[in-house]
């Protein structure tokens, strides 16, 4: 089943970006570049999703960008998953 959440990316100083998911708490991720920071910003969100609907089967409603006011630097990306449910489907 596909999920896509909005992420916030900020640029560190060193060239790279954090990441972090205003909808899905504490999920975050880091990369060395933009595209390093959005596949480990996928595998995190991934990895959170696939606890959370372990535990409860429930996951949090998707934000707009407009709910949200970021600092100076930051941007949102929507980051799309595929997440498998149940073994065997959606292969």
């Amino acid at each position: 089943m596909k999920f896509s959440y909005p992420a916030v990316f900020k640029q560190r100083e060193d060239g790279g970006y954090r990441v972090h998911f205003p909808d899905l708490e504490m999920c975050t991720a880091e990369g060395n570049d933009f595209e390093d920071a959005l596949e480990r910003a996928r595998e995190a969100e991934s990895i959170w999703i696939q606890v959370e609907l372990e535990d409860e089967m429930c996951l949090p409603a998707v934000s707009f960008a407009e709910d949200y006011e970021l600092d100076e630097g930051e941007f949102f990306q929507s980051v799309t998953v595929n997440v498998k449910l149940v073994d065997g489907y959606d292969e």
